[in-house]
């Protein structure tokens, strides 16, 4: 069995820009081996109640997806500062790669030296080809598997996924009251 990574998560402007550097480097200085980066969304739709709060302070704030990768590139001279090695992960919704325009989010995402994106609402077959856009520009889109998923579908999932698939560990919004079976 390969190990499992811890991951952390943050919504990158929240409750300001540089608090929000801070506690990515507090959570990367913990151990995390990849850091998920949130670029606020107006409408995240797997997020629940904090997360969904989080992203209007941080809209509300002026944050916008120049300001996401001016923080990424920040973070990693943060990370490189203090010798740290987490990999940072985008996570987004595609009307903001489709707004910003998918091969030049790509480009951006490369040239900061993100390791890999997680876009739930494009899986796999329903991608716009984001799968291999990501693969041409040396990223990792990472596959989401659901309590539901079908096994036949883990197998592709698996297949198509970077390094690592994201095992969604219950069904429901992220931020609610969590039991794990």
């Amino acid at each position: 069995m390969k190990k499992i990574a811890l991951m952390g998560h943050i919504v990158a402007g929240f409750p300001s820009f540089e608090a929000s550097l801070k506690a990515a480097l507090g959570i990367a200085q913990g151990g995390a081996e990849y850091l998920e980066v949130q670029f606020p969304f107006s409408d995240p739709n797997a997020d629940g109640i904090a997360i969904t709060n989080a992203c209007e302070v941080a809209l509300q704030g002026g944050f916008n997806t120049d300001l996401g990768f001016e923080f990424i590139a920040k973070l990693q001279e943060k990370l490189a500062q203090n010798n740290l090695t987490t990999k940072l992960l985008i996570m987004t919704y595609g009307n903001i790669l489709f707004c910003y325009g998918v091969k030049k989010f790509l480009k951006k995402a490369k040239q900061c030296g993100v390791y890999g994106l997680i876009v739930p609402d494009l899986s796999l077959h329903n991608d716009e080809k984001l799968f291999k856009k990501a693969k041409k520009f040396g990223l990792e889109n990472i596959a989401l598997i659901a309590p539901l998923t079908k096994p036949k579908r883990m197998k592709r999932l698996s297949k198509a996924s970077g390094a690592f698939v994201y095992v969604v560990a219950r069904n429901g919004i992220t931020g609610d009251t969590t039991q794990i079976d």
